[in-house]
């Protein structure tokens, strides 16, 4: 009878002990819980805040460079158009050329002789940008056109091979539009990708005739290379429109970012923002060069603002995930400040007593 009340004392002792080892696996549970929930809740706050400055510091780096690429191509752009008003500034003082020039107008035949001594007395134009790739004059009085070591009679015949923007344009809308324009303006194809065509016209100094045109030949990929050379290659699109926002030139890979642009009516922005197309939001940034009649624009996609703030704080996330053990060691419920894991006490059964 004794032996059997202290058998069913054992396993009371049993049922109660395992009973409080339940409930000290729930109390490490709900600790441990915790603790995930608190690290978690710590990692993510730091790479909220990290990515939001991460983007907020590369949407201003990105403003910034383009600013200081700005800056550097309208810096370029006014040297160049300097150098083309200096150039025909002495174009005007050429001998040869004024006698071409006086005169309401006169057969090719009686000035073949003129034509050849001005092709030959031309000089040519030296530009230390790389952007102006040659030029040619316009004389009204004979509707010939001479260039240095050149000329030409009967435009429509040549206009093809040395004078077309646009493979697509004919002769008569591109004379009217670079030939009979009065003023300077600028003219180009961004789809063809040739050279640009800026117009300034050339009075007569001495019998007042009609006044001629030098055409510049401006080269395409020069004048877009000062836009892209600090560039994040296909990340970045680089455009050069004319101050109405009809577009000029384009970096290779904008074709459909162009189109939309036009058909938005969105190519004429200024200054910097956001504008949404082909499915895309992209940032922009435009300027204009009045001197030049041209308006400079560099539009990056978000998703390349996005990826550069994600490997701004890849370091971040790094220095966080190393911090991660040392953190959970720290709030872990098993953590001993000396280093080692406190051993766990091993359970006695207590000894059979014999019954008296």
């Amino acid at each position: 009878m004794i032996y059997c009340r202290w058998g069913e004392g054992i396993q009371m002792k049993a049922k109660n002990l395992r009973a409080k080892e339940r409930t000290g696996i729930g109390r490490v549970f709900s600790r441990l819980i915790a603790c995930y929930t608190a690290l978690i809740a710590i990692f993510a706050g730091v790479c909220g805040y990290s990515y939001a400055q991460a983007m907020k510091i590369s949407v201003s780096n990105l403003v910034s460079r383009n600013q200081l690429i700005f800056e550097s191509s309208a810096f370029t752009l006014q040297n160049t158009f300097d150098t083309m008003e200096s150039f025909t500034a002495n174009l005007y003082g050429l001998k040869q050329l004024q006698q071409l020039l006086g005169g309401v107008s006169w057969p090719v035949e009686g000035k073949t002789m003129n034509i050849y001594d001005t092709i030959h007395a031309l000089p040519a134009i030296e530009d230390a940008n790389g952007i102006i790739s040659g030029y040619f004059v316009y004389i009204p009085g004979g509707d010939v056109i001479v260039a240095p070591g050149q000329g030409f009679a009967h435009l429509e015949r040549y206009y093809a091979d040395h004078f077309a923007i646009s493979a697509g344009q004919e002769y008569e809308s591109w004379r009217a539009q670079v030939l009979l324009n009065e003023g300077k303006s600028i003219h180009a194809d961004w789809q063809t990708g040739r050279e640009m065509q800026f117009v300034m016209p050339l009075g007569n100094a001495v019998t007042g005739g009609k006044p001629g045109k030098v055409v510049y030949r401006i080269s395409t990929a020069s004048l877009l290379k000062q836009l892209t050379h600090f560039s994040d290659g296909a990340d970045q699109h680089a455009l050069v429109m004319d101050l109405d926002g009809n577009v000029l030139a384009a970096s290779p890979g904008s074709e459909e970012l162009v189109r939309s642009l036009q058909e938005s009516g969105s190519a004429a922005a200024d200054s910097t923002g956001e504008i949404s197309v082909l499915g895309d939001t992209f940032r922009y940034s435009a300027q204009a060069v009045p001197e030049f009649g041209v308006r400079l624009m560099l539009l990056v996609p978000h998703s390349a603002i996005v990826r550069q703030a994600g490997a701004s704080i890849a370091g971040m996330v790094t220095i966080c995930s190393l911090a991660w053990w040392p953190l959970w060691r720290w709030f872990s419920p098993t953590f001993c400040p000396c280093g080692k894991s406190p051993a766990r006490p091993r359970r006695q059964r207590p000894a059979p007593r014999a019954c008296g």
